[in-house]
């Protein structure tokens, strides 16, 4: 009678852990979050900013029961999801931010180049596979994020400011038609070119950000020459297109010191980066813990703050949890 009433004993045992194990989610308290991070400023033809803006879903389990003879042992489980990215724009204080398009699966750009006339938009960016970077790859859309198209391998690509032409570096630095066809080799090595405002000249920097700049160079298209006229490297053309945004300051075409490097009263240096379309701002992330505004003409440095924000969802207790809005 005791040994029948043993196995009992065990039957009900073994049935009440399988019911606990088969509604354990019950007992789990998962929370659910959004990591998003802004990257890659800068502007559209109607001085808004545009930017990149990386989304991960991620996810954490807590407190897991696993019932063996009516115990239970806590465990966590985190769940990071793969990223997605979105090519968005907003206000320069930081206001109304839109998503203008949602990128493919596994395209991870990092360079917008915005034609002038807002006709065509390109990005610069990887291509990865199972998590792993496979591939450099520019594609295309137009200004209200239809039409994405990927046009071929390459980075650092610019528009023209018709939109009609594409400078680009791929082992040397290479002009293409919009849409990637019509590809010429006119320089053998060279990185980060530019289109002059006018469509004459490319400005392009010898070295990388890695090994020592050996200065700014202008290719002019029509004799195919190039020539050097700085010892640092550049970062933009200004606006009218003739002179260049260097780290000795403002320069003509010749190389000479027209406005020297801009800075705040207190010595801290303005932002390098991106000029607006009228030529009054830069725009950058070049500390990476927010976007900042350079004003060429006041000298001073705004912080836009609206770098990177973690969103909390619901559990599955039905716990509506906090916004937590990180500006670091």
């Amino acid at each position: 009678m005791l040994c029948k009433f043993r196995y009992v004993i065990i039957i009900i045992i073994v049935v009440l852990g399988c019911l606990l194990g088969s509604s354990a989610h019950a007992w789990w308290d998962t929370t659910y979050w959004d990591e998003v991070r802004y990257y890659a400023p800068s502007w559209t033809p109607e001085g808004k900013i545009c930017f990149i803006k990386e989304v991960k879903n991620n996810s954490k389990t807590e407190n897991i029961p696993w019932p063996f003879f009516m115990l239970t042992f806590g465990t966590s489980a985190n769940n990071f999801g793969e990223p997605e990215y979105y090519l968005c724009t907003m206000n320069i204080n930081g206001s109304d931010k839109k998503e203008i398009a949602k990128m493919p699966k596994g395209f991870k750009p990092d360079l917008i180049s915005w034609a002038r006339n807002n006709s065509i938009i390109v990005l610069s960016g990887k291509i990865f596979e199972k998590g792993v970077e496979a591939t450099s790859k520019m594609a295309t859309l137009r200004a209200d994020g239809t039409n994405f198209k990927y046009i071929t391998s390459g980075t650092m690509a610019d528009v023209s400011a018709d939109g009609l032409k594409i400078v680009y570096v791929n082992h040397g630095i290479w002009i293409s038609s919009a849409d990637g066809n019509n590809q010429n080799n006119i320089l053998t090595n060279g990185t980060h070119p530019l289109w002059s405002p006018n469509g004459e000249m490319i400005a392009f920097e010898q070295g990388s950000r890695i090994k020592e700049i050996n200065g700014v160079y202008l290719f002019r298209l029509k004799d195919k020459q190039a020539r050097k006229v700085s010892d640092k490297d550049f970062f933009n053309w200004e606006s009218s297109g003739n002179y260049l945004w260097t780290f000795y300051g403002l320069i003509d075409l010749n190389g000479n010191v027209v406005k020297g490097y801009l800075q705040e009263r207190n010595n801290k240096p303005i932002p390098t980066g991106p000029l607006a379309p009228d030529g009054s701002k830069i725009v950058s992330d070049f500390n990476r813990d927010d976007f900042y505004i350079g004003d060429v003409n006041d000298n001073k440095i705004y912080s836009i703050n609206a770098f990177q924000e973690i969103k909390y969802g619901k559990n599955n207790k039905n716990q509506e949890n906090k916004i937590w809005i990180n500006n670091r």
